[in-house]
């Protein structure tokens, strides 16, 4: 197995920021329904096939499948916009200044590390409005008026402390 087109990055981190919250707001289409039927299958204890015939079967294929989509790209354009950053930062911070950025010449553990990085460091960004998200999508419709009330209920049951219950998994 040969690494094949890790050159270094030539974009500024803004260019990279901008990329990846393109890529963040594109991958939502897709993430969305899968996000909702994960959680709706994480809360009723039923498979994935089951979920997402109980979603279309309930509530159609926009409520049942695309139900939270806004909180998805609240969480999917920023995570996207400081991954590639940060795992440019960390390349060019650990690779070996004699190979001039060519991550195709560094040590497979150092891709790694820094892709580990920029996963751990997205995440803690993020964290918060993952969980409002999850918390939109795991209930039904209409069960919060707005993404405020669903803040506002999140925080009336566990304080600040509720929108980062569960990082310390998340990162592992």
């Amino acid at each position: 197995y040969q690494r094949t087109n890790l050159k270094p990055s030539e974009l500024s981190q803004t260019q990279l920021m901008i990329g990846g919250s393109f890529a963040g707001a594109a991958s939502s289409v897709f993430r969305t329904p899968i996000e909702r039927v994960k959680c709706w299958s994480q809360i009723h204890g039923t498979s994935t096939a089951r979920s997402t015939l109980e979603l279309l079967q309930r509530y159609g294929v926009l409520r049942g499948l695309w139900y939270g989509v806004l909180p998805t790209l609240a969480r999917e354009v920023p995570q996207f916009a400081v991954y590639y950053p940060i795992y440019e930062f960390t390349c060019s911070t650990i690779l070996d200044p004699e190979l001039h950025g060519d991550k195709s010449k560094a040590p497979g553990w150092k891709i790694f590390v820094s892709g580990a990085s920029a996963g751990v460091g997205c995440w803690v960004i993020t964290y918060p409005i993952d969980v409002i998200k999850t918390r939109l999508q795991a209930a039904p419709p209409n069960t919060y008026r707005s993404t405020l009330h669903a803040i506002q209920s999140i925080h009336s049951q566990g304080g600040h402390r509720a929108f980062w219950n569960g990082l310390m998994p998340t990162v592992y």
